[in-house]
């Protein structure tokens, strides 16, 4: 990750960093290479040991990671694919910041 993103990987929270991990795994190695935040957030509440069915303790953590998507892609760490509810990472990220 911090070969695309450089040093702005490290000003990220666990959980931003984590979600872009997410999305990387999807976007490489996924047959569908797209990722929703509700599906990143499916992920993660499996691979943080989230109490299984609790819904309001998970609905909180899906808002959560929602707003990190909304964040990340103001950022332009991923983007959304049109017509999806998928987000890719921008992989030209560095490029971009340079290019600025």
């Amino acid at each position: 990750m911090k070969k695309i993103f450089g040093q702005a990987f490290d000003s990220l929270d666990e959980t931003a960093q984590a979600v872009l991990g997410i999305v990387y795994r999807q976007n490489h190695f996924s047959n569908e290479p797209n990722v929703s935040a509700k599906q990143a957030a499916f992920t993660l509440w499996h691979e943080r040991n989230g109490p299984p069915g609790d819904i309001q303790q998970f609905d909180s953590f899906y808002r959560k990671v929602r707003n990190l998507f909304n964040k990340l892609e103001k950022l332009g760490f991923v983007s959304k694919v049109d017509g999806t509810h998928g987000y890719k990472l921008r992989e030209n990220y560095l490029e971009d910041q340079l290019a600025i």
